[in-house]
Protein backbone atom coordinates (compact mmCIF):
# COMPACT_ATOMS: atom_id res chain seq x y z
CA UNK A 1 0.00 0.00 0.00
CA UNK A 2 3.17 2.21 0.83
CA UNK A 3 4.35 2.17 -3.00
CA UNK A 4 0.54 2.87 -4.20
CA UNK A 5 0.25 5.85 -1.61
CA UNK A 6 3.78 7.05 -3.01
CA UNK A 7 3.16 6.79 -6.81
CA UNK A 8 -0.21 8.45 -6.24
CA UNK A 9 1.25 11.60 -4.74
CA UNK A 10 3.92 11.89 -7.12
CA UNK A 11 1.08 11.67 -9.86
CA UNK A 12 -0.47 14.20 -7.45
CA UNK A 13 2.88 16.73 -7.32
CA UNK A 14 2.91 16.70 -10.77
CA UNK A 15 -1.05 17.81 -11.68
CA UNK A 16 -0.66 20.19 -8.98
CA UNK A 17 2.34 21.62 -10.74
CA UNK A 18 0.78 21.89 -13.98
CA UNK A 19 -2.12 23.73 -12.46
CA UNK A 20 -0.15 25.68 -11.21
CA UNK A 21 1.46 27.18 -13.91
CA UNK A 22 -2.48 28.26 -15.15
CA UNK A 23 -3.11 31.60 -13.94
CA UNK A 24 -6.86 30.93 -13.38
CA UNK A 25 -6.51 27.61 -11.47
CA UNK A 26 -3.75 29.30 -9.34
CA UNK A 27 -5.76 31.63 -8.18
CA UNK A 28 -8.17 29.17 -6.86
CA UNK A 29 -6.10 26.23 -5.79
CA UNK A 30 -4.01 28.69 -3.25
CA UNK A 31 -6.95 30.37 -1.51
CA UNK A 32 -9.21 27.50 0.71
CA UNK A 33 -12.55 29.87 -0.04
CA UNK A 34 -11.70 30.02 -3.53
CA UNK A 35 -11.39 26.57 -3.68
CA UNK A 36 -14.76 25.43 -1.28
CA UNK A 37 -16.23 27.62 -4.03
CA UNK A 38 -15.08 25.83 -6.98
CA UNK A 39 -15.47 22.57 -5.81
CA UNK A 40 -19.41 23.31 -4.98
CA UNK A 41 -20.06 24.82 -8.20
CA UNK A 42 -18.55 21.43 -9.81
CA UNK A 43 -20.59 19.16 -7.41
CA UNK A 44 -24.04 21.08 -8.13
CA UNK A 45 -23.07 21.01 -12.18
CA UNK A 46 -21.76 17.25 -12.36
CA UNK A 47 -24.85 15.99 -9.83
CA UNK A 48 -27.89 18.42 -11.79
CA UNK A 49 -26.16 16.29 -14.94
CA UNK A 50 -26.14 13.00 -13.28
CA UNK A 51 -29.75 13.28 -12.30
CA UNK A 52 -31.12 15.04 -15.47
CA UNK A 53 -29.87 12.31 -18.17
CA UNK A 54 -28.81 9.33 -16.20
CA UNK A 55 -30.28 9.60 -12.60
CA UNK A 56 -30.55 5.72 -11.93
CA UNK A 57 -26.69 4.79 -13.13
CA UNK A 58 -25.49 7.99 -10.80
CA UNK A 59 -27.83 6.10 -7.65
CA UNK A 60 -26.42 2.41 -8.47
CA UNK A 61 -22.45 3.80 -9.42
CA UNK A 62 -22.76 6.15 -6.36
CA UNK A 63 -23.84 3.72 -3.77
CA UNK A 64 -21.17 1.20 -5.05
CA UNK A 65 -18.39 2.99 -5.22
CA UNK A 66 -19.23 6.32 -2.62
CA UNK A 67 -21.55 4.47 -0.45
CA UNK A 68 -19.24 2.82 2.55
CA UNK A 69 -16.64 5.11 1.85
CA UNK A 70 -19.18 8.36 2.48
CA UNK A 71 -20.40 6.44 5.24
CA UNK A 72 -16.37 6.44 7.03
CA UNK A 73 -15.91 9.68 6.24
CA UNK A 74 -19.02 10.90 7.74
CA UNK A 75 -18.70 8.77 10.90
CA UNK A 76 -15.22 9.97 11.18
CA UNK A 77 -15.82 13.87 10.84
CA UNK A 78 -19.18 13.47 12.93
CA UNK A 79 -18.61 11.32 15.74
CA UNK A 80 -14.72 11.10 16.13
CA UNK A 81 -13.85 14.52 14.90
CA UNK A 82 -16.81 16.50 16.75
CA UNK A 83 -17.72 15.26 19.95
CA UNK A 84 -21.36 13.86 20.37
CA UNK A 85 -22.80 12.32 23.91
CA UNK A 86 -22.12 8.79 25.16
CA UNK A 87 -25.96 8.43 24.94
CA UNK A 88 -25.96 9.43 20.41
CA UNK A 89 -23.19 6.76 20.26
CA UNK A 90 -25.24 4.07 21.62
CA UNK A 91 -27.75 5.16 19.95
CA UNK A 92 -26.47 5.26 16.71
CA UNK A 93 -24.92 1.49 17.55
CA UNK A 94 -28.76 0.68 18.50
CA UNK A 95 -29.44 1.17 14.85
CA UNK A 96 -27.19 -0.40 13.43
CA UNK A 97 -28.08 -3.49 15.31
CA UNK A 98 -31.60 -2.91 14.62
CA UNK A 99 -30.39 -3.19 10.93
CA UNK A 100 -28.18 -6.31 11.47
CA UNK A 101 -31.32 -7.90 13.13
CA UNK A 102 -33.45 -7.06 9.76
CA UNK A 103 -30.86 -8.52 7.45
CA UNK A 104 -30.63 -11.48 9.78
CA UNK A 105 -34.59 -12.33 9.07
CA UNK A 106 -35.65 -10.84 12.61
CA UNK A 107 -36.89 -7.60 12.29
CA UNK A 108 -40.61 -7.09 11.55
CA UNK A 109 -43.27 -4.09 11.88
CA UNK A 110 -41.11 -2.67 15.24
CA UNK A 111 -37.87 -2.41 13.38
CA UNK A 112 -38.70 1.01 11.54
CA UNK A 113 -40.35 2.50 14.65
CA UNK A 114 -37.14 0.95 16.72
CA UNK A 115 -34.70 3.04 14.52
CA UNK A 116 -37.24 6.70 14.27
CA UNK A 117 -37.26 6.32 18.69
CA UNK A 118 -33.48 5.41 18.40
CA UNK A 119 -32.97 8.68 16.09
CA UNK A 120 -34.85 11.11 17.84
CA UNK A 121 -33.71 9.57 21.02
CA UNK A 122 -29.94 10.79 20.04
CA UNK A 123 -31.10 13.98 18.68
CA UNK A 124 -32.85 14.84 22.11
CA UNK A 125 -29.69 14.29 23.90
CA UNK A 126 -27.72 16.78 21.41
CA UNK A 127 -31.09 19.18 21.86
CA UNK A 128 -30.46 19.44 25.56
CA UNK A 129 -31.27 22.62 27.09
CA UNK A 130 -33.00 24.17 23.87
CA UNK A 131 -36.33 23.32 25.13
CA UNK A 132 -38.02 24.63 21.85
CA UNK A 133 -35.80 22.62 19.69
CA UNK A 134 -36.32 19.57 21.94
CA UNK A 135 -39.94 20.07 21.86
CA UNK A 136 -39.73 20.16 18.14
CA UNK A 137 -37.83 16.67 17.59
CA UNK A 138 -39.89 14.94 20.09
CA UNK A 139 -42.92 15.64 18.26
CA UNK A 140 -41.55 15.28 15.08
CA UNK A 141 -40.09 11.55 15.82
CA UNK A 142 -43.97 10.58 17.32
CA UNK A 143 -45.42 11.39 14.02
CA UNK A 144 -42.76 9.73 12.29
CA UNK A 145 -42.96 6.52 13.93
CA UNK A 146 -46.75 6.43 13.25
CA UNK A 147 -46.89 7.02 9.88
CA UNK A 148 -43.51 4.72 8.57
CA UNK A 149 -44.12 5.00 4.62
CA UNK A 150 -44.85 9.49 4.74
CA UNK A 151 -41.32 8.88 7.27
CA UNK A 152 -39.30 7.00 5.16
CA UNK A 153 -40.35 9.06 2.05
CA UNK A 154 -38.97 12.36 3.80
CA UNK A 155 -35.91 10.57 5.23
CA UNK A 156 -34.99 10.04 1.83
CA UNK A 157 -34.64 13.46 0.65
CA UNK A 158 -33.90 15.22 3.19
CA UNK A 159 -31.23 13.22 4.84
CA UNK A 160 -29.64 13.57 1.07
CA UNK A 161 -30.36 17.23 1.72
CA UNK A 162 -29.41 17.76 5.38
CA UNK A 163 -25.59 16.98 4.59
CA UNK A 164 -25.50 20.79 2.54
CA UNK A 165 -26.58 21.76 6.11
CA UNK A 166 -23.74 20.21 7.29
CA UNK A 167 -21.43 21.43 5.60
CA UNK A 168 -22.82 25.01 5.80
CA UNK A 169 -22.88 25.05 9.68
CA UNK A 170 -18.85 23.58 9.39
CA UNK A 171 -18.07 26.12 7.13
CA UNK A 172 -19.70 28.92 9.21
CA UNK A 173 -17.29 27.57 12.47
CA UNK A 174 -13.67 28.35 10.33
CA UNK A 175 -15.12 31.52 8.58
CA UNK A 176 -16.14 29.76 5.23
CA UNK A 177 -18.71 29.69 3.27
CA UNK A 178 -20.17 27.25 0.45
CA UNK A 179 -23.25 29.71 -0.95
CA UNK A 180 -23.30 27.76 -4.07
CA UNK A 181 -24.20 24.75 -2.65
CA UNK A 182 -26.95 25.62 -0.65
CA UNK A 183 -28.14 28.59 -2.97
CA UNK A 184 -27.81 26.10 -6.19
CA UNK A 185 -29.23 23.19 -4.26
CA UNK A 186 -32.29 25.10 -3.12
CA UNK A 187 -33.10 26.56 -6.39
CA UNK A 188 -32.13 23.38 -8.17
CA UNK A 189 -34.97 21.62 -6.53
CA UNK A 190 -37.66 24.00 -6.27
CA UNK A 191 -37.18 24.44 -10.21
CA UNK A 192 -37.90 20.47 -10.39
CA UNK A 193 -40.80 20.78 -8.50
CA UNK A 194 -42.02 23.58 -10.79
CA UNK A 195 -41.87 21.12 -13.72
CA UNK A 196 -39.05 23.37 -15.22
CA UNK A 197 -36.30 20.23 -15.79
CA UNK A 198 -39.18 17.80 -16.98
CA UNK A 199 -38.18 18.63 -20.76
CA UNK A 200 -34.55 18.01 -20.09
CA UNK A 201 -34.82 14.85 -17.96
CA UNK A 202 -34.53 11.30 -20.20
CA UNK A 203 -37.28 9.01 -21.12
CA UNK A 204 -34.93 5.80 -20.88
CA UNK A 205 -32.34 6.19 -18.26
CA UNK A 206 -30.19 3.32 -18.12
CA UNK A 207 -31.20 0.39 -15.92
CA UNK A 208 -28.60 -1.73 -14.63
CA UNK A 209 -29.94 -5.26 -14.69
CA UNK A 210 -28.49 -7.05 -11.74
CA UNK A 211 -29.66 -4.54 -9.71
CA UNK A 212 -32.72 -4.16 -10.94
CA UNK A 213 -35.29 -4.60 -8.28
CA UNK A 214 -32.87 -2.83 -5.73
CA UNK A 215 -33.14 0.10 -8.02
CA UNK A 216 -36.89 -0.33 -8.41
CA UNK A 217 -37.32 -0.59 -4.77
CA UNK A 218 -35.38 2.47 -3.73
CA UNK A 219 -36.80 5.34 -6.79
CA UNK A 220 -40.42 3.98 -5.22
CA UNK A 221 -39.17 4.89 -1.66
CA UNK A 222 -38.38 8.04 -3.08
CA UNK A 223 -41.76 8.82 -4.87
CA UNK A 224 -44.12 6.91 -2.86
CA UNK A 225 -48.00 6.77 -4.12
CA UNK A 226 -46.35 9.48 -6.72
CA UNK A 227 -47.82 9.26 -10.27
CA UNK A 228 -45.35 9.71 -13.82
CA UNK A 229 -44.62 12.98 -13.80
CA UNK A 230 -43.86 13.24 -10.09
CA UNK A 231 -42.40 10.36 -9.78
CA UNK A 232 -39.80 11.78 -12.66
CA UNK A 233 -39.45 14.72 -10.31
CA UNK A 234 -39.03 13.08 -7.07
CA UNK A 235 -36.43 10.75 -8.70
CA UNK A 236 -34.10 13.70 -10.11
CA UNK A 237 -34.70 14.87 -6.54
CA UNK A 238 -33.48 12.00 -5.04
CA UNK A 239 -30.65 11.23 -7.15
CA UNK A 240 -29.14 15.23 -6.97
CA UNK A 241 -29.14 14.89 -3.26
CA UNK A 242 -27.50 11.82 -3.29
CA UNK A 243 -25.04 12.99 -5.36
CA UNK A 244 -24.28 15.96 -3.22
CA UNK A 245 -24.36 14.12 -0.27
CA UNK A 246 -21.27 12.00 -1.40
CA UNK A 247 -19.96 15.21 -2.40
CA UNK A 248 -20.23 16.51 0.81
CA UNK A 249 -18.70 14.02 3.07
CA UNK A 250 -16.11 12.92 0.71
CA UNK A 251 -14.83 16.06 -0.87
CA UNK A 252 -16.42 19.58 1.21
CA UNK A 253 -15.72 17.96 4.81
CA UNK A 254 -12.54 17.24 4.30
CA UNK A 255 -11.25 20.23 2.73
CA UNK A 256 -13.41 22.47 5.82
CA UNK A 257 -12.37 20.27 8.25
CA UNK A 258 -8.81 20.55 7.59
CA UNK A 259 -7.25 22.87 10.50
CA UNK A 260 -4.66 23.75 7.62
CA UNK A 261 -5.21 25.75 4.80
CA UNK A 262 -3.50 23.83 2.08
CA UNK A 263 -4.20 20.38 1.31
CA UNK A 264 -1.43 17.73 2.48
CA UNK A 265 -0.36 14.39 0.69
CA UNK A 266 -1.89 11.79 0.20
CA UNK A 267 0.23 9.60 3.42
CA UNK A 268 -0.10 12.17 5.35
CA UNK A 269 -3.77 12.20 5.01
CA UNK A 270 -4.04 7.89 5.28
CA UNK A 271 -2.16 8.28 8.51
CA UNK A 272 -4.53 11.19 9.76
CA UNK A 273 -7.61 8.96 8.79
CA UNK A 274 -5.44 6.30 10.54
CA UNK A 275 -5.51 8.03 13.87
CA UNK A 276 -8.79 8.81 13.52
CA UNK A 277 -10.33 5.63 13.54
CA UNK A 278 -7.83 3.63 15.04
CA UNK A 279 -8.44 0.12 15.70
CA UNK A 280 -11.37 0.40 13.20
CA UNK A 281 -8.90 1.58 10.23
CA UNK A 282 -8.47 -2.08 8.55
CA UNK A 283 -12.06 -3.23 8.93
CA UNK A 284 -13.27 -0.28 7.31
CA UNK A 285 -11.07 -0.24 4.57
CA UNK A 286 -11.81 -3.94 4.08
CA UNK A 287 -15.10 -3.32 4.00
CA UNK A 288 -15.21 -0.56 1.61
CA UNK A 289 -12.74 -2.66 -0.92
CA UNK A 290 -15.37 -5.31 -0.70
CA UNK A 291 -18.39 -3.30 -1.10
CA UNK A 292 -17.54 -1.61 -4.30
CA UNK A 293 -17.23 -5.10 -6.59
CA UNK A 294 -20.06 -7.06 -4.32
CA UNK A 295 -23.00 -3.97 -5.22
CA UNK A 296 -21.29 -3.95 -9.08
CA UNK A 297 -21.58 -7.54 -9.59
CA UNK A 298 -24.38 -8.49 -7.17
CA UNK A 299 -28.02 -9.01 -7.87
CA UNK A 300 -28.87 -6.26 -5.57
CA UNK A 301 -28.70 -8.41 -2.47
CA UNK A 302 -25.50 -6.54 -1.64
CA UNK A 303 -27.46 -3.06 -2.08
CA UNK A 304 -29.91 -4.07 -0.30
CA UNK A 305 -27.13 -5.27 2.49
CA UNK A 306 -25.87 -2.15 2.46
CA UNK A 307 -29.15 0.25 2.53
CA UNK A 308 -30.31 -1.77 6.09
CA UNK A 309 -27.26 -1.22 7.91
CA UNK A 310 -26.18 1.90 6.92
CA UNK A 311 -29.86 3.64 8.74
CA UNK A 312 -27.50 4.28 11.45
CA UNK A 313 -25.37 7.17 10.15
CA UNK A 314 -28.70 8.43 9.28
CA UNK A 315 -29.32 9.67 12.94
CA UNK A 316 -25.78 10.26 13.51
CA UNK A 317 -26.05 12.85 11.34
CA UNK A 318 -28.87 14.04 12.74
CA UNK A 319 -27.97 14.10 16.16
CA UNK A 320 -24.66 16.12 15.00
CA UNK A 321 -26.48 18.73 13.51
CA UNK A 322 -28.51 19.56 16.35
CA UNK A 323 -25.35 19.40 18.47
CA UNK A 324 -23.77 22.60 20.16
CA UNK A 325 -21.08 23.85 17.77
CA UNK A 326 -17.77 22.26 17.92
CA UNK A 327 -14.87 23.00 15.49
CA UNK A 328 -13.03 19.42 14.32
CA UNK A 329 -9.76 18.44 16.24
CA UNK A 330 -6.00 17.43 14.05
CA UNK A 331 -4.91 17.95 11.02
CA UNK A 332 -5.93 16.31 7.62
Amino acid sequence: MAALIALADRARNSSYRAAMRVAPLRVVLLDRQRRLTALSAVSLIIATALALREPIASLFFGAALLGVPHLISGARHVGVRRKLSALTRWCAGGAFAVGLAVVCGIGGEWAWPALISLMGLGALREARGRPLMSLGVASLTATMALVPLVSILAVSHLHALSSVAWVAKASRQRGLTVWPLVAGAGLLTALALAGIFDPLMSETPWVPERAFQSILDELQLSGAGAGPVWLKRTVFIYALGQSLHYAVWLRLMPEVDRTTPNPKPFAIQLASLREDLGRWFWPALTIAAIAAPAMLLGQGAARQLYFTLSFFHVGLEAAGLLAPTRIGRGPQ
